[in-house]
């Protein structure tokens, strides 16, 4: 009978431990997935900064009123993250990260359930 309980507590620590894996490999791929995505996006605005800056200094006539102009805009954007970072920013990370360390699988919302 202790056999039987040593091996079924054995069990029950693989299992979770299996799990808590499961769980942090998963994170870390949303992680290292949004970090690329970042990434890619952050160089697409790089260039198109670069370009709006241009055509905005050809319309009027300076390239310098141009990037200043775009800069503008960024610090402003820069502002209302600032202004508003945990609704905008902090909450929803948050969030997401809660929601895959605690998701419950579709067997256990079965046994939740009975």
């Amino acid at each position: 009978m202790l056999k039987k309980i040593q091996d079924y507590l054995n069990t029950k620590i693989l299992l979770m431990r299996l799990e808590v894996s499961e769980r942090v490999a998963k994170t870390l791929a949303i992680l290292f997935r949004s970090i690329i995505l970042l990434m890619l996006f952050g160089i697409f605005f790089i260039f198109a900064s670069i370009a709006a800056s241009l055509y905005i200094g050809e319309f009027y006539g300076s390239m310098a009123i141009g990037f200043l102009a775009v800069s503008a805009v960024y610090l402003l954007l820069a502002l209302i993250l600032w202004i508003f970072n945990k609704p905008l920013l902090e909450h929803p990370f948050m969030n997401q990260i809660i929601k895959v360390l605690f998701e419950i699988k579709d067997d256990e919302k079965g046994k939740d359930a009975n």
